[in-house]
Parts: structure tokens; C-alpha cells; sequence
């Protein structure tokens, strides 16, 4: 975390296939791949891309081959499951 902004960052690792189930983006969330790929009802997100969802957008998100990502946030996620 970057204490002087309070902008978490967050590595995430997924060895094998899993999914998010159903949660919100409070605010702003930006996802930069670094291997492997996910998905959720927009498309997939590869190795080397970049993708953010704006705030109050909800989804479920999964991977088929297990990916490694950051992910910049600066609320954290509600969950419903």
C-alpha cells in the first residue's frame, strides 16, 4: 500500500482454474496481467494486457489456466456470495 496515497495494490496469484463469484467494484479497479489469462462477461484478458471496471459495475471472474495479475484499487471490493 502506498501509505502517503492509501491506493492498495494487490498482487494475485491463481495456479489452477477458479473463479470470483458475484461482487461489486466500489470504485475504480485497475487489472494488469503478467501471465496466464482471466475472464469474466466481457471478454478475456491475456498476459500483457490491461483492463479496469468502473465503479458499481458487478461481474463474476474465472480462469481457465491460472493467471498472476496486480490489481490497483482504491475501495475494496463487495462480494455477495
Amino acid at each position: 500500500m502506498q501509505r502517503q496515497r492509501g491506493q492498495p495494490l494487490a498482487d494475485r496469484r491463481r495456479r489452477r482454474a477458479g473463479c470470483l463469484s458475484h461482487y461489486e467494484h466500489v470504485a475504480i479497479e485497475q487489472t494488469f496481467v503478467l501471465e496466464g489469462s482471466f475472464a469474466d462477461h466481457v471478454g478475456v484478458c491475456t498476459a500483457g494486457n490491461y483492463v479496469w471496471r468502473r465503479p458499481g459495475s458487478r461481474h463474476d471472474a474465472w480462469t481457465d489456466e491460472g493467471c498472476l495479475m496486480l490489481a490497483f484499487f482504491l475501495k475494496p471490493n463487495t462480494f455477495f456470495d
